[in-house]
């Protein structure tokens, strides 16, 4: 049975302008960063938290099969960014592993943003019987951003001991639409619940965000003799504070389906993986469509 109480309409009710709903994600991605900054460079802090599946993954010979490593399975609707936006994260990307050569970093093709997660962690015959329950419903799911312009912007770097994510926050759209991300991912919950299905998404939180790299080692912020270097856990800090700096003067935009539509993604989803089940139209494309008639 599904569930009919839908948790991210509660946040639309309660702010009911793109300046409300931009400063409650505002305040939750710099609240979660100043709470990172004091872990980091506090005395109590033990290190980086590495990425177990990945790392036996990036590790696994040529002979194994990573789908025996990484036995979780998902079914998710994602949005990819656009290419200026997968410009930045890779020149980011760049900055970070000049500092830690052996951070895994999301590949350019596989960055994406998981709009709603159906499902996670599960058996793969209850990830296929969740699909098929949802199919009727993707047409619809997928042209979600047909409903207005979802326009995102304002990024920053956010981290904490296991990763690192680019993070974007609601933007007023040139043509006035109210329609934001946060309304995208209600909607987009209100058609899976619809099909019958129970969300089991881990995360309601208000954050739009692009995993950018992870940790599967702790080698590059270890003393030589081994442990945390605390200099180089405040070095790191650092360094993402002046990515930050610099961002701030970044005025690129991302609207959400403009030059590639929703995806429904299902299977081994983790670090941009898995299959598509259906993809939706970029808006791009319909504009010229509906240009040509």
């Amino acid at each position: 049975m599904s569930v009919k109480v839908n948790p991210f309409s509660g946040l639309i009710d309660d702010n009911h302008d793109i300046a409300s709903l931009q400063s409650v994600y505002e305040k939750h991605r710099c609240t979660r960063s100043s709470q990172q900054v004091v872990l980091f460079l506090s005395p109590k802090f033990i290190g980086m938290s590495v990425d177990p599946v990945l790392r036996d993954l990036e590790t696994a010979g040529p002979g194994i099969d990573p789908a025996l490593i990484d036995t979780r399975r998902s079914l998710v609707i994602w949005a990819r960014p656009s290419d200026e936006y997968r410009d930045l994260i890779c020149s980011i990307q760049a900055r970070l592993q000049a500092f830690a050569p052996h951070l895994w970093v999301m590949p350019r093709d596989k960055l994406h943003a998981t709009i709603l997660e159906i499902v996670h962690s599960s058996p793969d015959d209850v990830v296929a019987q969740v699909l098929e329950q949802v199919r009727p419903k993707l047409t619809e799911i997928l042209a979600l951003p047909q409903r207005g312009r979802v326009v995102l912007g304002r990024p920053m770097l956010c981290f904490d001991a296991s990763a690192l994510a680019l993070t974007v926050v609601p933007i007023e759209a040139s043509s006035g639409d109210l329609y934001t991300y946060h309304h995208l991912r209600r909607d987009c919950w209100d058609l899976v619940n619809a099909s019958g299905v129970h969300v089991a998404s881990r995360y309601i939180v208000p954050s739009a965000h692009f995993t950018v790299a992870r940790f599967v080692t702790t080698a590059d912020f270890e003393r030589d003799g081994g442990g945390l270097d605390t200099a180089k856990a405040t070095a790191w800090v650092d360094l993402i504070g002046g990515i930050n700096k610099d961002l701030s003067s970044f005025s690129g935009i991302w609207v959400v389906g403009e030059d590639e539509g929703l995806i429904c993604r299902f299977g081994r989803v983790w670090y941009g993986d898995g299959e598509s089940a259906a993809s939706g139209t970029p808006l791009r494309d319909l504009s010229i469509l509906s240009c040509n008639k």
